[in-house]
């Protein structure tokens, strides 16, 4: 792939927890309504839809991890004033 010829495209836009988009640029927007979606509505993208999903997904994964770290060193440090 050459890359000077490479085009990045961006798109900006508002999803609530549901996944229903909010507000969105113009060319989301328009992405919006040729996938035949509307806006507010559904976000019309399966496949941006994952993608918006998964910084949810990796936050409760980070949390859970954090959890499980605080407990382990409460644990920790109760066992060893117990001693």
């Amino acid at each position: 792939m050459d890359v000077s010829q490479t085009t990045l495209l961006s798109a900006r836009g508002i999803l609530d927890e549901r996944g229903q988009l909010l507000s969105a640029d113009q060319s989301l927007s328009d992405l919006q309504a040729r996938c035949g979606g509307s806006i507010p509505g559904m976000l019309a993208v399966p496949e941006l839809l994952d993608l918006c999903s998964m910084p949810g997904q990796l936050d409760l994964l980070l949390r859970e991890v954090s959890q499980r770290l605080m407990a382990m060193t409460e644990s920790r440090e109760w066992f060893e004033s117990h001693l």
